[in-house]
């Protein structure tokens, strides 16, 4: 990352008058310029994605500052839950969690009914405050509701968060409004989600005529419509039709394709199978596990098992009988839902 002569400089701590100066680029990453008085020329540029910022007159770690980046130059990571433990009364809801969520992953939280984690979420976003326990954000402790945490965050709760009385539109006018949107870019927000969600041509209908996959189209999108760098959904997908169910996960796989980072909760396993790169299994408030599919796979042996393909017509299978050669005929079988799909089309149905 850092070269010649210029990297040998800069290879050790520094604690000198600097300027930051960060600016955004068009793949919404950012290069960073540090230049030193004291090195006259020497520069030295990575890509680290936040908010445009200038700093003048500080004392920057470098050392510090570089192990903060990972191998791409992104942080290393964008949250970070440290021992989070909430009870009610004697029962304790969350006991102890600890994770890390990297900037621009698509992270699990896997678990059975009343495993902890909505409490978790809850705790997260704010709306629930940890009896012990850290929530780091992009390097801040966050401490109740903080305004600029807020910000970044977008929250798809379990619960509809809707108006019915309101149309589509005024709804995402009213949240998009709260966060202080100018109308000109609110008007261009709401544009956007409500193409988004597949709504566009339902946008000054009421919210109380639509169907329950409508209405969960329309709760993430209203999560969006800030523009948050972390969406947390907590079971986004309950009770909705299969078309709006599919709808709503090529939404969010755009959404990280684009960049943004998702923290998904759910106890579908299949729900996480598609959508995440990495899984934590949640029981009785504590993680039980974590890691990719696959990892979780190998936590368990699997048996052995030789196969040999061969196109075969039946005077081969016969001498393979003939011989003590045990074979089968088998196919795949496609899921109920990949049939459904095929049978009845994605297209969505929103009478």
């Amino acid at each position: 990352m850092l070269a010649g002569k210029a990297g040998k400089r800069w290879g050790r701590e520094l604690t000198a008058e600097a300027r930051l100066t960060l600016r955004a680029s068009k793949l919404g990453y950012l290069k960073a310029g540090v230049t030193d008085r004291a090195l006259l020329d020497t520069s030295v540029h990575w890509v680290y994605p936040i908010v445009e910022i200038n700093f003048v007159n500080i004392k920057i770690n470098i050392i510090d500052f570089m192990q903060r980046l990972d191998a791409t130059g992104y942080p290393c990571c964008m949250l970070e839950l440290k021992n989070l433990t909430k009870r009610y009364g004697t029962r304790v809801a969350v006991n102890g969690l600890s994770l890390t969520l990297r900037r621009g992953e698509r992270f699990g939280l896997l678990g059975p009914n009343g495993a902890g984690k909505t409490t978790t979420i809850s705790m997260l976003v704010g709306s629930l405050p940890p009896d012990s326990g850290e929530i780091v954000f992009e390097g801040m402790t966050l401490k109740g509701e903080s305004e600029q945490a807020k910000r970044k965050i977008g929250y798809v709760p379990q619960e509809l968060a809707l108006y019915d009385d309101l149309t589509a539109l005024q709804n995402l006018e009213l949240f998009g409004a709260l966060y202080g949107l100018t109308p000109a870019l609110l008007t261009e927000r709401c544009h956007y989600c409500l193409t988004l969600a597949g709504l566009t041509d339902r946008a000054n209908q009421r919210v109380k005529t639509f169907s329950g996959g409508m209405k969960r189209r329309l709760n993430l999108a209203i999560a969006l419509v800030h523009g948050p760098e972390l969406l947390v959904l907590d079971e986004p997908t309950v009770g909705v039709d299969p078309q709006s169910r599919n709808a709503i996960f090529e939404t969010l796989e755009k959404l990280a394709d684009d960049g943004m980072t998702l923290l998904y909760t759910t106890h579908y396993m299949e729900e996480v199978e598609r959508l995440c790169e990495r899984i934590a299994i949640l029981d009785e408030g504590q993680i039980v596990a974590e890691g990719s599919l696959a990892e979780l796979a190998d936590l368990f042996p699997r048996p052995t098992r030789r196969t040999i393909t061969l196109e075969a017509d039946e005077t081969t299978l016969y001498t393979l009988t003939k011989n003590g050669i045990a074979w089968q005929e088998t196919t795949e079988r496609q899921s109920l839902e990949t049939v459904f799909l095929h049978l009845t089309g994605k297209t969505l149905r929103d009478g």
